[in-house]
């Protein structure tokens, strides 16, 4: 029988016999869970693996993306988190990061500090860089999109009138000490 890897997507071959088990990816190394045969596929088919195929057999929601994904998968096809073991819920590459389900409203507080308090040397321009980074990051999560938007565009803003205001305010301090 040919399968479908969940975490990698490569096609691999099993014999019949191991139908309904567990079995490693001989590509990637992940564990799957193989579908039973029905009683008319238990003779070897001769068509070939015509194309991708839908996971068959239990499945369940992956907890970070919410995808289908088999229940012995150890890592989600869909958005690469691990599932299961000491870097659960990490992705699959190293070093990549996946949004924080409060990035978005992390960016919205952070721009909103940011242009409520422009009068605060520094605070504006720190708050508006550090709402630009989170807004950025939400925005690759579907569900976080809008808020993500949001704290991005008054990330923008609190930095440009941070940076009008502490250049007006420099203007006025060496407009201060040319008199002095």
């Amino acid at each position: 029988m040919q399968v479908q890897c969940p975490s990698c997507s490569a096609v691999v071959t099993f014999p019949d016999e191991r139908a309904g088990q567990v079995v490693n990816c001989a590509s990637c190394g992940g564990q799957m869970q193989l579908p039973a045969l029905a009683p008319s596929a238990a003779a070897p088919s001769s068509s070939p693996l015509a194309g991708p195929q839908a996971p068959s057999g239990p499945t369940k929601a992956c907890p970070y993306c919410g995808e289908q994904i088999l229940v012995a998968a150890q890592k989600c096809r869909h958005c690469s988190s691990i599932l299961t073991g000491p870097n659960a819920g990490r992705g699959g590459a190293p070093g990549a990061s996946r949004p924080s389900s409060s990035d978005g409203t992390t960016a919205l507080v952070l721009g909103i500090i940011g242009l409520v308090l422009f009068c605060i040397p520094l605070l504006p321009v720190i708050m508006g860089i550090l709402a630009i980074k989170y807004g950025r990051s939400a925005q690759k999560e579907q569900s976080q999109q809008g808020t993500g938007t949001a704290g991005l565009v008054l990330g923008i803003i609190a930095l440009g009138l941070g940076i009008i205001f502490g250049g007006l305010q420099c203007i006025g301090f060496l407009a201060g000490v040319a008199e002095g």
